[in-house]
């Protein structure tokens, strides 16, 4: 019964860190040179180690994931840590396109949306000069038009499922032909952004995901690995691939802007139309679809836009959509949290995987309960779910059973579970099931028991953490401020 007690948990928790071994087990005179790097070769700016690139390089040194399809009992292939950071990244990426779609103005202009953020109002003040009251014109931020700019992102979003179905269907013909010829299951060429995002989103959605690709017949898009190895811009192949074998354009948003750039073309005019709906007329889109003269993908892309501005979009994409927009909260909290740019993430993202795999045992152990992940378990467990033939053998092997992962539970029936999750956790391994943040921070939290602890002088090692803490701290600030966000 003493494991259930709140401070013996911790500390046997604390005992437990393969940090704090490391550090009783230095018998050396000089520790911080022989012991402790903070930074690998080639993670700084400069030789002398005192600006650290962030994040840290070694980081993505290793980009391997396993190929196996064949797994024991005793090969779990879990994710690994830098699978979880380039997730991280892929995850910042996708905040910068929501931000970037909703403040565009050259998207204002595409979408017809007409306005500023500010408006005139005339207010009734008491003069003191003229002892009475009178109207003043005033100058007051209009809300209405920031909400009708957010609508953009989710006009946005009904644009690119259409691509994403496109697309899907396209690269399964590919990898059946290439599991029918004997060749191993890959993509044949890296997704537009918008497509990724859309892929990942369903990917965290395992049950539907399978039910699509079951009532699609899409037989293999299951078994292709996910893919680490994405850049922030297509190569040219994908490009090409993109354009002439699914037919849709590498790069929506650049598309988009493009086409507001000529407000006569008939793609411009439709487009336009979200930001004035009450004038949309169906006969008059029907009548432009017909008078109009188009390649293959513009004529694609009209036909798709005019049944999601005539609101005949299937209802299976629309909840696509939702997808991504329940994802966005996940978003959300690790930008807050911006563990990808911590000087401790290589830590973190370790015991966040090690936590994972305790996690998957407590879904082995009792099977009728339902879990309920902390932040950086979630984390591991969507990084995971990214690759969906490896996730599904990988808790099978070692659950025993096919986990689901469904984001479309309550709030009320996740406390509950997170609060039995927590129990169990606690008592099955001793540990507090709270989230663990980053090394740094239970540094600073254990500081004086590490700094003192068995006679190590480590007043070296603490000067050189908060230099490195230091720098990282001003590098975000100045980011911030580049960004003009709200410090």
């Amino acid at each position: 019964m003493s494991l259930l007690v709140p401070s013996t948990t911790r500390k046997l928790h604390q005992a437990a860190e393969q940090e704090i071994k490391q550090l009783k087990s230095w018998q050396t005179s000089q520790p911080l040179d022989d012991c402790w790097n903070l930074l690998e070769a080639g993670d700084t700016k400069d030789s002398a180690g005192q600006q650290p690139l962030i994040p840290a390089p070694s980081l993505f040194k290793s980009l391997t994931i396993p190929t196996t399809t064949s797994i024991s009992k005793d090969e779990y292939p879990l994710p690994t840590p830098t699978q979880c950071a380039v997730h991280l990244e892929l995850l910042e990426v996708f905040l910068a396109l929501r931000y970037k779609i909703v403040n565009s103005t050259a998207l204002d202009t595409t979408f017809g949306v007409k306005g500023s953020s500010t408006r005139t109002v005339w207010r009734k003040i008491f003069d003191i000069d003229l002892r009475k009251s009178v109207y003043k014109k005033a100058i007051i931020r209009d809300d209405r038009f920031q909400d009708w700019r957010r609508e953009k992102w989710d006009f946005y979003l009904r644009i690119a499922v259409e691509r994403f179905d496109i697309w899907i269907k396209a690269v399964d013909r590919v990898v059946q032909e290439q599991k029918e010829e004997g060749e191993k299951v890959s993509l044949p060429c890296l997704p537009p952004l918008d497509v990724l995002m859309f892929w990942h989103a369903f990917l965290l959605n395992p049950d539907d995901f399978d039910t699509f690709c079951s009532d699609h017949k899409l037989r293999i898009i299951r078994h292709v690995e996910f893919p680490w190895t994405w850049t922030y811009e297509l190569p040219r192949s994908s490009l090409e691939w993109t354009k002439h074998d699914c037919q849709i354009e590498p790069d929506l948003f650049q598309y988009l802007i493009e086409i507001g750039v000529t407000p006569s073309s008939p793609i411009a005019q439709t487009l336009s139309r979200f930001g004035d709906p009450k004038d949309q007329q169906v006969g008059s889109l029907w009548t432009t679809l017909k008078q109009m003269i188009l390649g293959e993908r513009d004529n694609r892309f009209m036909k798709n836009l005019l049944q999601i501005q005539m609101g005949m979009q299937i209802p299976a994409r629309l909840a696509l959509t939702e997808n991504v927009k329940r994802q966005a909260s996940f978003v959300d909290k690790m930008h807050s949290h911006l563990w990808i740019s911590s000087p401790a993430i290589s830590g973190t993202l370790r015991r966040a995987i090690d936590r994972y795999s305790k996690f998957l045992k407590l879904f082995q152990l009792y099977p009728g309960k339902m879990l309920v992940p902390t932040l950086d378990i979630d984390l591991i467990w969507h990084t995971h779910q990214c690759s969906a033939v490896l996730y599904e053998e990988s808790v099978r092997a070692m659950t025993g059973r096919y986990i689901n992962h469904n984001d479309k539970i309550g709030k009320k029936e996740l406390g509950h579970g997170a609060d039995e999750t927590q129990d169990l956790f606690r008592t099955r391994f001793g540990e507090e099931y709270e989230m663990i943040t980053t090394a740094l921070e239970k540094l600073d939290e254990d500081g004086a028991d590490l700094l003192t602890g068995d006679g190590l002088d480590m007043s070296d090692l603490a000067e050189k953490v908060g230099r490195y803490l230091a720098y990282y701290r001003a590098k975000e600030l100045d980011r911030r401020v580049d960004l003009r966000i709200n410090i």
